[in-house]
């Protein structure tokens, strides 16, 4: 049975003793961490051998023939963690049961030992034993108990000394309890987890700090890089794959060392420290408290507590992830990111800031706009408090918040951020640097949103001629650029001089980026947009798939990135082509990413849910379709008030397709709404007006 300290691999030997001991003529304990010959001879003397000789090793001898030839005995080695003494042992206690406890759980498979790898108690099991051990608590509610098994994370020795610490306090609440817990720093350092209580049914030291610090103590002064390497991972994410680069950066380990880390890491495995995963070690969340209880204990600034280092590696590890648009690669740093920006925070350390603005970007690709744009409001404000309102730090934050502001169709807050990035980078950096590009490129994309197409262009011209001047470098930005003034075209009209620059930035991608990177994809998406305006459907459809077949691959199957290529076929089957069946297909899957992305009220989702809607009522499916306006007239309703144009058309959709259904009463007080809008709004003859008119006039007289 195998575990880290305090999981339960000792309770658990003694109850399999207790419950299945009658099975064994003699059921015998050995402490194998101490010197098992000494204890092998013990149980000989206790088992009154005769005549009993003098020296240890007849001793042995004597006990093993003993064994072998009685009935079936059960041996339990506790503590067993030097495998060359299980290599000298095993075959010599061939005639017996064996049970053996140990923190390694990594064994050579050809020694034939079958591993049960403890984990955590389950929460029913936690409560139950907080119950058993404080009867007190018997009729106390689940809810009030799960913080503290949460906060113990179910782990065994914790829940354990829980509960015989509110035993003994009765006045004590489990709320209280809880609080208390919380506002220790460290559960750990808590009273009842060190040494309240001065009895043990194993006889083990009761108190988590005491347990973990003699594995901890086990680590030779000359296993340095052993104890660095855990204190590192004890400010990572619990319970989740570290990534080996990840570490190597930390350590600024060479490849000519690099050998070092990896010793070091298997005997952190074989001490039970740290957990082996195929994707990397893994730190349980009790040890990763300890690991930081030591940190504070060791350093005497902050600057050298390795939260400092690990902050620095994993800023460049992120960046350069991100760099790819490789989703898969990027999301396993999410967790880590997250805890170490938290962690930073609460230390002060300067790079909080760039690691809540590695979070957002993140998150950005993994297509979670909605904490995306917290992480980089967060980055912002920590930034320039730490740095002042003029450092390029902050010019960053707001381009990246910019970005999440237009996503969120909050323009004129957008080309605010931008405008103020523009200012913040020519002061540092002049007027020709790519960071000024940049903020020039973002500005142009918030005066297209605004309808000021001259502005934007001239933005995105001035951000391209400056990135030419970089070289082979910024290639890839010169492609985005020169997307970006196609779109300018495309909206004016000129689909000629649109399709020219979409085909140019696709040729510079394919060579820069590459023909399944995501920037590859997005120009195909442009391109497929004009061909579409065009009529090259066909073409379109080609454009559009393959930029469908890149996105899935690169960002998962639940992207926007893929929800957009999807929305975009739709549009051609349902518009140009009229295949209903696979616009609803593309309508509906975009729709469901949509949700998971935006939120079910976002704008966004809003037009999708529509364009499902009409794909539906077109099918004949009125009743779904219903379902759908009546939600989007809700949605627009609370978003916008009840006297909106937007709000006036949902009703006169929702009227149109009543009537379509029969059901007159509800279509008539439908127009009659979106009537009295448009005519409120735009007046008497505006053509909207005179269309809700004409549709309340054909409905038959009440």
């Amino acid at each position: 049975m195998t575990g880290i300290g305090g999981v339960g691999k000792t309770q658990l030997a003694v109850e399999f003793c207790y419950r299945y001991g009658r099975f064994f003529q003699g059921v015998h304990w050995i402490q194998a961490n101490q010197e098992v010959a000494a204890g092998i001879a013990e149980c000989g003397l206790k088992m009154g051998i005769q005549p009993w000789p003098i020296n240890q090793p007849m001793q042995v001898e004597a006990t093993l023939r003993a064994w072998d030839y009685s009935k079936p005995r059960l041996v339990v080695l506790d503590n067993l963690e030097d495998l060359e003494q299980l290599q000298i042992w095993l075959p010599r206690l061939g005639s017996v049961h064996i049970v053996a406890t140990s923190l390694c759980e990594n064994w050579p498979k050809d020694l034939g030992l079958v591993i049960h790898p403890l984990d955590n108690l389950l929460r029913a099991d936690s409560l139950a034993l907080l119950r058993k051990l404080a009867p007190r608590l018997e009729d106390t509610p689940d809810d009030d108990l799960d913080p503290i098994a949460e906060r113990l994370d179910d782990f065994a020795l914790a829940v354990d000394l829980a509960g015989r610490y509110l035993s003994d306090c009765s006045e004590l609440t489990p709320i209280e309890y809880f609080c208390e817990l919380n506002n220790s720093g460290s559960a750990l350092k808590h009273e009842s987890l060190k040494n309240w209580i001065n009895y043990s049914p194993t006889r083990h030291v009761p108190s988590l700090i005491d347990t973990f610090s003699m594995d901890w103590n086990r680590l030779k002064e000359s296993e340095q890089t052993a104890r660095q390497i855990f204190l590192v991972c004890s400010y990572c994410a619990p319970n989740a794959p570290i990534p080996s680069e990840l570490l190597a950066l930390t350590l600024k380990a060479e490849d000519k060392w690099r050998r070092e880390v990896y010793r070091a890491l298997r005997r952190l495995y074989q001490i039970g420290m740290l957990t082996d995963n195929q994707a990397g070690p893994s730190i349980h969340p009790i040890l990763a408290e300890f690991g930081r209880i030591q940190d504070e204990e060791i350093r005497t600034t902050k600057e050298e507590s390795p939260l400092a280092q690990l902050s620095e590696a994993l800023v460049l590890l992120t960046e350069k992830e991100f760099e790819t648009c490789r989703t898969a690669r990027v999301r396993p740093l999410r967790a880590h990111v997250q805890i170490v920006a938290e962690e930073s925070e609460t230390m002060g350390l300067p790079q909080a800031g760039s690691l809540w603005f590695s979070i957002g970007n993140v998150l950005k690709c993994i297509g979670d706009y909605r904490d995306a744009r917290k992480a980089y409001e967060r980055a912002l404000c920590i930034d320039e408090n730490v740095h002042g309102p003029d450092h390029p730090n902050v010019a960053r934050d707001l381009n990246n918040l910019g970005g999440m502001l237009l996503t969120f169709r909050e323009i004129e807050k957008a080309q605010d951020a931008f405008e103020r990035a523009l200012r913040i980078d020519k002061a540092n950096f002049g007027e020709n640097d790519p960071k000024v590009a940049r903020d020039l490129n973002s500005l142009g994309s918030a005066l297209q949103w605004l309808d000021d197409l001259d502005g934007a262009k001239a933005a995105y011209k001035q951000a391209l001629a400056i990135v030419k001047k970089m070289g082979p470098s910024q290639q890839s930005q010169v492609a985005s650029y020169i997307e970006d003034i196609g779109s300018v075209c495309q909206e004016k009209g000129n689909l000629i001089a649109a399709k020219a620059a979409y085909e140019q930035a696709l040729k510079i991608s394919k060579v820069v980026d590459g023909p399944d990177h995501s920037n590859y994809a997005q120009k195909l998406r442009s391109l497929g947009s004009v061909l579409d305006e065009q009529g090259d459907w066909e073409d379109a459809l080609k454009a559009y798939n393959k930029a469908l077949e890149i996105d899935e691959i690169v960002d998962g199957p639940y992207h926007p990135s893929v929800a957009s290529d999807l929305n975009r076929l739709g549009d051609i089957y349902y518009n140009d082509m009229c295949e209903l069946e696979k616009a609803k297909d593309c309508y509906e899957r975009a729709f469901k990413i949509g949700e998971q992305t935006y939120g079910p009220d976002h704008d966004m989702v809003v037009r999708r849910a529509k364009n499902l809607g009409f794909v539906l009522w077109d099918l004949g499916d009125l009743t779904e379709a219903q379902t759908i306006f009546e939600r989007v007239l809700q949605i627009d309703r609370d978003k916008l008030g009840s006297d909106h144009p937007i709000v006036a058309d949902d009703g006169n959709t929702l009227g149109t397709l009543l009537q379509a259904r029969g059901d007159y009463t509800s279509a008539r007080s439908y127009y009659e709404q979106a009537l009295a809008i448009f005519e409120a709004t735009f007046g008497p003859d505006h053509p909207d007006t005179r269309t809700v008119r004409d549709n309340l006039a054909s409905l038959p007289n009440p």
